[in-house]
């Protein structure tokens, strides 16, 4: 992955966009909580399912979560990947799709 210029500017911890960088450049199928946010939302609300698709990772987590979105936008543009989103609102999720 290209140097990580976003990092600087996040309010994310360094550990979550670490940890989310890893599984996007090498996906696995697991579940992560966010240290991000948790003075908000409790730990279940925390979660991040990620999910290992042909060419790419899926994400799902809390919408509210826009400077994830943010950051997640921020390291497809960097890396050159394609991405897509879908909300679910009645159950207030975001799906992150990105391929590579």
């Amino acid at each position: 992955m290209k140097i990580r210029k976003y990092l600087t500017e996040s309010k994310m911890n360094g550990s979550d966009i670490s940890t989310i960088e890893n599984l996007i450049d090498k996906p696995k199928n697991t579940t992560i909580v966010l240290k991000s946010f948790s003075n908000e939302y409790d730990e279940s609300e925390r979660e991040v399912d990620i999910k290992k698709i042909q060419n790419g990772v899926e994400l799902s987590y809390n919408l509210d979560f826009d400077e994830l979105t943010d950051n997640l936008v921020d390291i497809c543009d960097t890396n050159d990947y394609k991405f897509k989103t879908h909300i679910e609102r009645p159950i207030n999720i975001m799906n992150f799709t990105i391929t590579k």
